[in-house]
């Protein structure tokens, strides 16, 4: 809810969402709670609504670079100082200025785990500087302005 506020969209997390063929599951990976989880699909719905998923075409060998990349980093924390560090880059905007995130944690947050991903595995445009400072709807623009919706 506050990331509502303070991000004026009418949603609050990123994720990625990738199929399991072996597993014959849908697995979503995030930063939530307290970590970096994956959590099965029929869970994960029953604590959220989708806004919009975004399908993001990827070659077997990218896919399983996500998944190695995804699995390396379970049980990081979730990195709410970085999260709350949103706030001094939303305020610096209000006044005509870019500024980096002040505050770097170990860990993640929920949008700079999926904006790391797009950067790292699909060749999005993004600077290392625009993962540190993008909320849920900098990533839903970014997805909007690139990709087709499913």
């Amino acid at each position: 809810m506050a990331i509502q506020l303070v991000d004026h969209s009418k949603f609050s997390h990123a994720y990625i969402r990738f199929r399991s063929e072996s597993y014959d599951r849908d697995l979503v990976y995030q930063a939530s709670g307290m970590k970096v989880n994956f959590i099965g699909l029929p869970l994960f719905l029953d604590h959220v609504n989708i806004y919009k998923e975004f399908n993001i075409e990827v070659s077997e060998e990218t896919k399983q670079k996500v998944v190695q990349f995804a699995i390396d980093h379970v049980g990081l924390p979730y990195s709410l100082g970085a999260a709350i560090g949103i706030l001094a880059v939303k305020a610096a905007a209000l006044f005509g200025r870019k500024i980096k995130n002040p505050v770097s944690q170990r860990g993640y947050f929920c949008s700079e785990l999926a904006a790391i991903i797009l950067k790292d595995y699909t060749g999005a445009a993004l600077t290392d500087d625009d993962v540190k400072r993008m909320t849920p709807s900098d990533v839903y623009d970014f997805l909007e302005a690139n990709y087709q919706a499913v």
